[in-house]
């Protein structure tokens, strides 16, 4: 879980779009729906956004939705190494409001459904999301990446 954080469908396409009372009938309802893989929540409305596996996702700051999926994705911290590949994901919010930080583009990861690689730039707060790495990890000490 995510709070602060909403998802949206680039294709506008989502597998529901109900009224739920809590976060825990939001991602029950996910658990319930063939292929759901992620729900977005509006705490004020109250209503439930379900999304497949194989949505385009994209992740934006907001403080009345949270950020929910059932996820067996186990990380490991990888400090100093930077992994090249398949962007899916690029975002930089560091210059509007200092959100991103290695812990939170991990969350990120963990919850978007292609996501198996994350790259954190510490200097500039960069942080890409990847389906996958190259073999071949370049090091470097402005760097933090976690593989699933």
């Amino acid at each position: 879980m995510l709070q602060g954080w909403r998802a949206n469908s680039d294709t506008g396409n989502y597998i529901f779009n109900d009224v739920t009372k809590t976060t825990d009938d939001c991602i029950e309802k996910c658990r319930q729906a063939w292929d759901c893989r992620l729900v977005t929540f509006n705490l004020n409305e109250k209503r439930c956004w379900g999304m497949a596996s194989t949505v385009s996702v994209r992740f934006s700051r907001d403080p009345a939705h949270v950020l929910l999926a059932d996820s067996a994705k186990v990380f490991v911290k990888k400090t100093g190494t930077m992994y090249a590949g398949n962007n899916i994901m690029v975002g930089n919010q560091r210059a509007a409001d200092d959100t991103w930080d290695d812990v939170i583009c991990m969350t990120l990861c963990h919850i978007h459904p292609r996501c198996n690689v994350i790259d954190y730039n510490t200097v500039i707060g960069w942080c890409r999301l990847k389906e996958k790495y190259a073999l071949n990890p370049k090091m470097d000490s402005a760097h933090i990446s976690y593989i699933s």
